[in-house]
C-alpha cells in the first residue's frame, strides 16, 4: 500500500490528483467539524439535545436509549411560552410558563398545565435551585421522577418545573465544542511539527546540558517514529473529538 501511494506521489498527475482529494476531504472535515462545535446544546436527564431555531419555535432534539426525544419551546404574542416535552415510552406534557417584571431577587413566574397553576414565585437563573417560592425558598418537585442511567423512562414520570423553567428561558443551553481539548490540539501539533521537522530538537534540549554532543539511541529514533506515525496521530484525533 505505501509502495503504490509512493508511485503516485511520483506521478505528476498522480501528485496532483492525490493533492486535490486530499483538499476536498480536509475542507469536508473542517466544515463538519465547525458545524458540530458551534452547535448549541442542552442537557436534559443526562442527555445532550440539539438546539434546532425555527421561525415560531425553539426545538431540542435528543435521543435515549434510541428513542426520540423533541422539546419544543414557543414563544406566544399573548406572552405566554409553551413548553412541550415528547419523551419515551410516549410521554407528552405541555406548559404554559408566564413571567412579570420582578425584582431584585429575579423575575415572577407562573407555570400552568391544563389550566392547572404548578407554581407561582420567582425565577432567578444565578440559585441553583432556580425555581424560589414567594417567600424565597427553594422550590422543590414533590411529584418529580427521575430516570436512572439505561433504564427506560418509567410511566409516572414527569417533568422537573425547574427545568421547565430553564427551556422557557433559555438558560440551559451552551456551546457544544470545548476550547480547551482544541487548545491543546493545536499545541501537540506545533510540537508535532517540530519533531518532524527537526528530529533532534527535543532530544538535544533535554540532554544539551547533562551530556556533551548527544547522540540518539536506536530505540529513541525507533519510538521517535512510532510517535510520528502511530501515537501524535492518535492524540490528535482523540483531542480533536473530546473538543465536541
Amino acid at each position: 500500500m505505501f509502495q503504490l501511494f509512493k508511485k503516485i506521489w511520483q506521478n505528476r498527475i498522480g501528485k496532483i490528483i492525490l493533492l486535490v482529494l486530499s483538499s476536498i476531504v480536509l475542507v469536508m472535515f473542517l466544515i463538519w467539524y465547525i458545524t458540530l462545535f458551534n452547535q448549541k446544546v442542552i442537557y436534559f436527564n443526562g442527555e445532550r439535545l440539539i438546539q434546532t431555531k425555527l421561525t415560531n419555535s425553539t426545538q431540542y432534539k435528543g435521543n435515549y436509549l434510541s428513542e426520540p426525544i423533541l422539546i419544543t419551546v414557543q414563544n406566544q404574542n399573548t406572552g405566554e411560552i409553551i413548553v412541550e416535552y415528547n419523551l419515551p415510552n410516549k410521554l407528552y406534557f405541555s406548559y404554559l410558563v408566564y413571567f412579570e417584571n420582578g425584582n431584585n431577587y429575579g423575575k415572577k413566574i407562573r407555570i400552568l398545565e391544563d389550566n392547572n397553576e404548578l407554581f407561582n414565585g420567582i425565577y432567578n437563573n444565578n440559585s441553583p435551585f432556580n425555581l424560589l417560592t414567594n417567600d424565597l425558598e427553594p422550590y422543590f418537585d414533590n411529584d418529580l421522577r427521575v430516570v436512572s442511567n439505561n433504564n427506560f423512562y418509567p410511566g409516572d414520570f414527569k417533568p422537573s418545573l425547574n427545568t421547565t423553567a430553564e427551556f422557557a428561558t433559555g438558560n440551559g443551553v451552551e456551546n457544544r465544542g470545548k476550547i480547551y481539548p482544541l487548545i491543546m490540539f493545536f499545541v501537540v501539533l506545533i510540537i508535532y511539527f517540530i519533531d518532524i521537522k527537526f528530529p533532534l530538537f527535543f532530544f538535544t534540549l533535554h540532554n544539551f546540558l547533562s551530556v556533551k554532543d548527544p547522540e540518539p539511541t536506536e530505540f529513541y529514533l525507533y519510538m521517535q517514529k512510532l510517535g510520528w506515525y502511530v501515537i501524535y496521530p492518535i492524540f490528535l484525533i482523540v483531542l480533536l473529538f473530546m473538543g465536541i
